[in-house]
């Protein structure tokens, strides 16, 4: 129990802390780019490095299976361990449209309590644009207090660091136990 109370003390702020992030990084963002060139090319330079990771990544994995292939006996062991498994493999979209509604939440609480973290990042990155485009004190008021809430939850994670040796220590001691 003392493991595992770490691990939901640590996962707990992981969602309010990517919205608050996010958010506040826009919304500074935004208002700092000069009529908004900055946070385009940021954009498109954020997603040109994404697709050329994403080759990257491709060519490295072809490359290290082909230097080293996996056996066929643990390609056989793993199709094995997965079909008696019980875990729901979600079938890919059947369009692209279909994708890119299931990418857009029609609920972001429910997507941050059911952990869709791409449909809540979308809403973080949306709101933050949104925020950036308020008028008077408003948006930096906004602005502020998803600062102070970034500022709370990283003094959150500092506390759950400064367990992590018994949280660790007591993860460790059932593994160890169970071998």
């Amino acid at each position: 129990p003392v493991g595992n109370l770490w691990l939901k003390a640590l996962t707990m702020t992981v969602v309010p802390l990517v919205f608050s992030l996010l958010v506040t990084g826009i919304a500074s963002t935004a208002q700092q780019a000069v009529a908004g060139r900055l946070a385009i090319r940021a954009l498109w330079a954020f997603v040109l490095l994404m697709f050329l990771s994403g080759l990257f990544g491709d060519a490295v994995v072809g490359g290290m299976l082909q230097l080293w292939p996996i056996p066929p006996a643990a390609v056989d062991a793993m199709r094995a361990g997965i079909a008696s498994g019980a875990t729901d493999i979600v079938p890919p979209p059947a369009s692209l449209g279909t994708w890119l509604l299931a990418i857009l939440p029609s609920n972001p609480i429910k997507a941050a309590a059911e952990d869709q973290m791409l449909p809540l990042v979308i809403f973080a990155l949306l709101f933050g644009f949104a925020v950036a485009k308020i008028e008077r004190a408003q948006g930096p008021r906004l602005s502020a207090w998803f600062q102070a809430v970034v500022d709370a939850l990283l003094v959150m994670v500092e506390w759950v660091i400064l367990v992590a040796p018994v949280g660790v220590f007591a993860l460790a001691l059932v593994l160890g136990a169970r071998a």
